[in-house]
């Protein structure tokens, strides 16, 4: 039915909702094909309806080798098709948020670019990601991206949301600094977000000063120059 369908699309949707169901069932092999049917059939008037569907079904997924094949096949799907731009920026945050460490680091530029190029998605992609990145700061991609956005648009966050506090913020990206399971990249970038918000927020720059103090002799000879830069 593969090679009947990689020719014939229509075969497949008409049989969209029997094969979505498949997708569920315990039979690995019936969940394989499923999958690279509906990869197949795959189009600009569908998308959106089957990746969410995908998105959903990866939200209850457990096989490693699965959560891979669906979420490399998404990315692929998103970037052949045109379609929305804040809709494609939430799924991919949806994708980040459940599948992290499945993600490709290439797709953690292309949000950020995303992002910084779409203006209407700037206050609610941070707050997504502010609020994913209080409930769970063990997704090394995710945090990375959490972080660059949240302080590049923490005038938009903490200046017209109410109860989202940059004090939070600051503990978050304090605990990093002084965790000894924060890799050198997201602690530097902690370090470079606390002294961006300390220019942003003056009333802040003090409590950064001394976060950036108690580190100063950490044993990171760049994060070390960063930290004497700040204080000098």
């Amino acid at each position: 039915m593969l090679k009947r369908a990689s020719k014939n699309v229509d075969l497949i949707e008409r049989f969209w909702s029997d094969i979505f169901g498949f997708v569920r069932d315990e039979d690995m092999g019936i969940k394989k094909r499923s999958l690279e049917l509906i990869f197949i059939a795959i189009n600009k008037t569908n998308i959106v309806n089957s990746v969410e569907y995908l998105v959903q079904y990866l939200c209850g997924c457990r096989d490693s080798s699965l959560q891979k094949y669906v979420t490399s096949n998404i990315v692929t799907a998103l970037d052949k098709y045109e379609s929305d731009e804040l809709w494609h920026i939430h799924i991919l945050i949806d994708l980040f948020e459940t599948v992290s460490h499945k993600m490709r680091e290439e797709s953690m530029s292309t949000l950020i670019f995303m992002v910084m190029n779409c203006p209407p998605s700037q206050s609610d992609a941070s707050l997504r990601l502010f609020s994913g990145l209080k409930k769970n700061m063990s997704r090394p991609k995710y945090n990375t991206i959490a972080i660059w956005l949240i302080a590049e648009y923490s005038h938009l966050i903490f200046n017209s949301s109410p109860g989202k506090s940059l004090s939070e913020f600051i503990d978050i990206l304090q605990s990093f600094l002084e965790s000894n399971h924060t890799c050198d990249d997201i602690r530097n970038l902690s370090m470079i977000s606390l002294m961006k918000l300390a220019v942003k927020f003056p009333s802040i720059e003090q409590r950064v000063t001394d976060i950036i103090y108690k580190m100063r002799n950490h044993l990171n000879p760049e994060f070390q120059q960063r930290c004497i830069e700040w204080l000098s």
